[in-house]
């Protein structure tokens, strides 16, 4: 069972190790969106999960809409990828917050968590 769950996240990471590689050559399919009408949705899932992932997920958004042109599908894997990995390095009981800050010349997306954190070498 242990062989086989290895081989299987092997073969993830030949997957995604492919779609990095292939990315970079990908056009993006831009689209207006209001980020706090969407965002939410991403969340929900996690949200759902809490009790069987010991963590608690929240989502922070000005009450307002913030519209910006993003390509739908790469922004929610970003977000996703994001997400999992505070996932992997927060223990359990953490805290994985999804927030988003309209400023004056641009949008904030950030994921924050009560995890280890990143050294500062890195």
């Amino acid at each position: 069972m242990q062989r086989a769950c290895t081989e299987g996240v092997n073969l993830l990471r030949d997957f995604v190790d492919n779609e990095f590689l292939e990315s970079s050559q990908v056009v993006l399919k831009k689209e207006r969106t209001d980020l706090v009408g969407w965002l939410p949705a991403i969340m929900d899932e996690y949200q759902r999960s809490e009790r069987h992932t010991y963590f608690h997920f929240l989502f922070q958004a000005p009450a307002l809409p913030v519209y910006m042109s993003v390509d739908i599908n790469r922004f929610q894997q970003v977000d996703n990828t994001l997400i999992s990995n505070a996932i992997k390095f927060t223990p359990d009981g953490g805290r994985i917050a999804l927030s988003l800050e309209q400023l004056a010349d641009r949008v904030v997306v950030r994921v924050t968590d009560t995890g280890v954190g990143i050294p500062a070498a890195l």
